[in-house]
């Protein structure tokens, strides 16, 4: 499980990482970013993996928690930011 998980993280960073809007309007995006990262930036956190089998077909159904962290009071930055435009 833990390997489905790394593979989605690393999907998931690069498709931040890589859409030229969002790497526009971000500093960074990782897993792990620390307090002196400057803002705003998006974290991976760790979410949920739950394995699944139906009739002749298995796979999994993954959630991931992702935070954006701005400097703005309230939330219309992170609202630009996020995939939800």
């Amino acid at each position: 499980m833990r390997i489905a998980w790394a593979e989605f993280q690393k999907a998931l960073y690069d498709k931040i990482r890589l859409d030229a809007t969002i790497a526009g309007m971000i500093t960074g995006v990782g897993d792990w970013l620390t307090p002196k990262t400057p803002l705003p930036y998006i974290a991976i956190r760790e979410g949920s993996l739950q394995e699944w089998l139906v009739k002749d077909k298995d796979g999994f159904q993954i959630t991931a928690d992702i935070h954006i962290f701005t400097d703005n009071y309230g939330s219309r930055k992170a609202k630009q930011i996020s995939f939800d435009q």
